[in-house]
């Protein structure tokens, strides 16, 4: 009876750690296999720019043209991705299903048919830029500084694989925001 109730515990400590180890594990294999996209992002709203330790990413480009009525608002949808002629990613094509030959990502449709314009707008799942605590108030400024700047350019770093992103790095002008933050501490 000892021998079960081990075993037993055993084997739910097994389960219980190999759920986190498993989230952590997918998570770093589109770090490492996922193919890296530059996406351009705008100046936010300086009135609610901040929640807790992340930066709210404001993305440009998010609408496409189509003639397709069938989207619906909140449908989960899959987002061709192509490179622009500064080799920013931008939206190639918005799908109902996953495209075979091309990188994508999973977004939210948010506004099918916007103004009957024929255009369809999404949701990125990564619009959110995680920082230390002690460095999100002065990743804030630059960023938000970077929007008032028309010479400095902002955009994330973020991987791709299998409709699965993870942002890299928020880079502004030419500078991950974690060298600027260490460059306004000194």
């Amino acid at each position: 009876m000892k021998i079960n109730r081990l075993a037993l515990f055993g084997l739910m400590a097994l389960v219980q750690l190999s759920v986190p180890g498993w989230m952590i594990w997918s998570q770093e294999k589109i770090v490492v296999q996922g193919e890296t996209f530059r996406f351009r992002v705008g100046p936010m709203d300086p009135n609610d720019p901040f929640r807790g330790s992340y930066l709210h990413l404001d993305f440009q480009d998010l609408e496409w043209k189509t003639r397709d009525s069938s989207f619906q608002e909140g449908e989960e949808v899959f987002v061709a991705l192509k490179l622009d002629a500064e080799h920013f990613a931008v939206i190639d094509e918005v799908l109902h299903d996953r495209p075979k030959d091309k990188p994508y990502v999973t977004a939210e449709l948010t506004s099918p048919w916007i103004n009957f314009s024929q255009s369809v707008r999404v949701r990125y799942p990564f619009d959110r830029y995680y920082l230390n605590e002690y460095m999100a108030p002065d990743a804030e400024t630059a960023y938000i500084e970077s929007g008032r700047d028309t010479t400095l350019e902002a955009f994330v770093l973020v991987k791709v694989l299998e409709g699965n992103a993870v942002i890299e790095d928020l880079v502004i002008g030419d500078k991950s925001v974690r060298e600027l933050v260490r460059e306004r501490g000194e």
